[in-house]
C-alpha cells in the first residue's frame, strides 16, 4: 500500500463544501475557481468517481487540478437517490456506466487510491421504513464500519499506531 501524505487535509469550520459533478462544480472551471478563496472544498459523489475510469489510482485533489482544496466523498448525492440494494455485506448504487456493488474491501482500496480529505464511510441508507427495518440499518452501517477501521489499520498502519 502506499504511504498516505504526511499532511492531512483539513478545514476550517464552518464551511460549506461546493457540490460536484463528476470532479467538478457544475458551472466553475479549474482555472476560475482558484481565484475564489472563499471555495474551500468540494463534495463528491462516490457514484460519479466510479463513473470515470481517469479518477482511478490517483488522488482526487491532482486529477482535478485542485491540490489546495479539500474533497468530501461520500455515497449521498443531494441531486438523486442512487442508493440500493444492500445486503448484510455490500452497498449497490448506481453509476453513469451501471450499477455497482461495493464491500468494505473495496471502499478502502478506493479511499486508498484516491485519497479524499473526508470520506463519509458506508452506511445502508434507507429511505424511511419500519423500526425493524432501521434496526437492521443501523447494524449494518455499524458492521461495516468496524470493518472499514479494521482494514484502515493494515492499509495504513503509520495512521493507526501499529
Amino acid at each position: 500500500a502506499k504511504p498516505r501524505p504526511k499532511r492531512l487535509a483539513s478545514i476550517e469550520t464552518p464551511a460549506a463544501l461546493t457540490y460536484c459533478r463528476r470532479g467538478l462544480p457544475m458551472n466553475i472551471t479549474p482555472d476560475i475557481f482558484k481565484h475564489i478563496p472563499e471555495m474551500k472544498g468540494f463534495h463528491q459523489p462516490l457514484a460519479d468517481i466510479f463513473g470515470m475510469a481517469c479518477v482511478r489510482g490517483e488522488a482526487l485533489g491532482k486529477v482535478f487540478n485542485a491540490k489546495d482544496k479539500v474533497y468530501y466523498t461520500t455515497l449521498w448525492d443531494p441531486m438523486q437517490w442512487v442508493l440500493g440494494p444492500s445486503n448484510d455485506s455490500s452497498v449497490s448504487f448506481q453509476t453513469v456506466s451501471g450499477r455497482k456493488q461495493l464491500t468494505p474491501a473495496d471502499f478502502m482500496k478506493a479511499m486508498d487510491e484516491i485519497r479524499p480529505g473526508i470520506a463519509c464511510l458506508l452506511s445502508d441508507h434507507i429511505k424511511p421504513s419500519s423500526s425493524g427495518r432501521t434496526r437492521k440499518s443501523v447494524k449494518r452501517t455499524i458492521e461495516w464500519t468496524r470493518e472499514c477501521i479494521k482494514i484502515s489499520k493494515k492499509i495504513w498502519p503509520e495512521k493507526s499506531g501499529e
